[in-house]
């Protein structure tokens, strides 16, 4: 069927548990074919439990998926694997932590010491941080963000990565402000620059390096939050 068709009958059916139950059951291969190249990628041979999971994606997919978004079937791919790899996320056990510290001295955010690393090979580790980096690279496009901008512009001196730390502390310390800023998918320059003092034009020429560590952040990327740990130690 044409990718075209396929969107409009998504489009089509939603509200109808019915009509979203059988298109289901007509694509649970592609699902099961998504769910299995993910659960490969961690070393997993049975995955009854991310099969439910994916599922349950498609599903939310279908309520959520507008025309402007490109392909339905790319689209649920993607929310499919998020879901699977937030599921493995979830199942480990990482048991001690160190806490970054907001304006808000009552909120607390995890951040993983360098020891839950010594639980893991290190090829586990190289192939996990492979996963969430190729996870990063997608919802970095979604800003319009490639791993090259931020080469280019990553902090070399302490005064700028101490300058990411502030602003990226901000963000994540008041909820309606990362709520506006990962739905807008644009940095709110006017608030960091009242609030916190700092010149706009500097706050412009690392925006998209702060957008990348928020991200880091806000999806709880374990494995590559070592990239950007002097965050939780200023």
């Amino acid at each position: 069927m044409h990718p075209s068709i396929i969107n409009q009958k998504v489009e089509r059916i939603k509200g109808s548990k019915e009509d979203i139950n059988k298109f289901t059951e007509e694509y649970k291969p592609f699902v099961a074919a998504c769910v299995k190249k993910v659960a490969q990628k961690y070393g997993c041979c049975k995955y009854d439990n991310e099969l439910s999971i994916g599922l349950a994606a498609f599903v939310e997919s279908i309520n959520l998926y507008k025309s402007s978004q490109g392909n339905f079937l790319s689209f649920s791919q993607e929310a499919i694997k998020k879901s699977v790899i937030d599921y493995y996320k979830k199942e480990r056990k990482y048991p001690e932590t160190l806490f970054l510290k907001g304006n808000n001295d009552n909120e607390e955010l995890d951040f993983p010491t360098a020891k839950f690393l010594e639980e893991y090979s290190e090829e586990e580790v190289g192939e996990y941080r492979r996963l969430e980096l190729e996870h990063l690279g997608e919802q970095l496009k979604e800003w319009d963000i490639y791993f090259f901008d931020l080469i280019k512009v990553s902090p070399k001196q302490k005064s700028t990565r101490l300058m990411v730390s502030q602003v990226v502390r901000f963000i994540l310390s008041r909820r309606e402000i990362l709520d506006k800023t990962i739905k807008s998918k644009v940095l709110p320059i006017a608030d960091i620059e009242k609030y916190l003092n700092i010149p706009r034009k500097k706050i412009e020429g690392m925006q998209k390096y702060i957008i990348a560590v928020l991200l880091i952040y806000t999806e709880d990327y374990k494995f590559i939050k070592e990239y950007v740990n002097y965050i939780n130690g200023m």
